[in-house]
């Protein structure tokens, strides 16, 4: 007990002494608080797949249930998961205390390609995503054909074809419409003399892929007419590969 009449001086010295020895033993706690068990990875979850399993997620991603949430690297998660053929983008996300979130983006299959007497399917871009027993699985994608690509292609590469390209680049643009007249692009001349085939099996030339709405609503007259009078069977090709009058060959 202090003398009566002394009183405690707090010095600048002393309040800076206190705060760190504050700051210092708060430090440790959070140290020590995310150390702890509380922060262990209890469980993983998947969101965003469409035709990927999760159980074939989970088992590539290989993430370390248990281990404590901080310290695990979301990076090499990520890395294993984008080598996939189906994933184009993968996030990652912990949630405090104890999940661990996994947010794919699966590369949408955009056509079917006749290659190496296989069906392979690619997203839009051309990167190649699996082989495809029967065209039946995919019914209202385009069907690719007359493209000759090199052996053992590995899934997931991009495939670097200029007649593959502008072959996607009409897909695009035109059969989420088109689709109802066709079923077939075939690129056997290259990217610049492309034909399409519709399901009646009536050859339509369009050259490349420039204009190409414009050709179609050409086509689109025609088809029509063509069908009204019933002459689709007598029909070999329409040609509107050109500015002006189409022709018509009948067979």
């Amino acid at each position: 007990m202090l003398p009566k009449g002394y009183r405690v001086i707090h010095t600048k010295k002393s309040r800076f002494m206190q705060t760190t020895v504050i700051v210092l033993l708060l430090t440790l706690f959070v140290f020590l608080f995310i150390q702890s068990s509380f922060f262990n990875c209890k469980e993983a979850i998947v969101a965003g797949n469409v035709w990927l399993d999760e159980e074939y997620i989970l088992e590539n991603a290989n993430v370390p249930i248990g281990n404590n949430l901080f310290y695990i690297d979301e990076k090499n998660i990520k890395s294993r998961l984008e080598v996939l053929p189906m994933v184009q983008e993968v996030r990652i996300e912990k949630r405090l205390p104890d999940t661990l979130y996994i947010y794919i983006k699966e590369r949408e299959p955009a056509s079917l390609v006749v290659a190496q007497e296989k069906f392979i399917l690619v997203d839009i871009k051309g990167f190649y995503i699996q082989d495809v027993e029967s065209i039946r699985e995919f019914p209202n994608l385009p069907l690719i054909t007359g493209l000759t690509l090199e052996e053992n292609l590995p899934y997931g590469q991009k495939i670097d074809n200029k007649a593959l390209t502008a072959a996607l680049e009409i897909s695009e643009q035109i059969w989420d419409k088109s689709s109802i007249y066709f079923n077939e692009i075939n690129v056997s001349s290259g990217e610049n003399d492309i034909l399409l085939y519709t399901k009646e099996g009536i050859m339509v030339k369009i050259g490349n892929s420039k204009n190409i709405h414009e050709k179609l609503a050409v086509f689109e007259k025609l088809y029509l007419k063509q069908r009204e009078e019933g002459n689709l069977s007598q029909l070999e090709y329409i040609d509107i590969s050109f500015a002006g009058l189409p022709v018509i060959k009948y067979k």
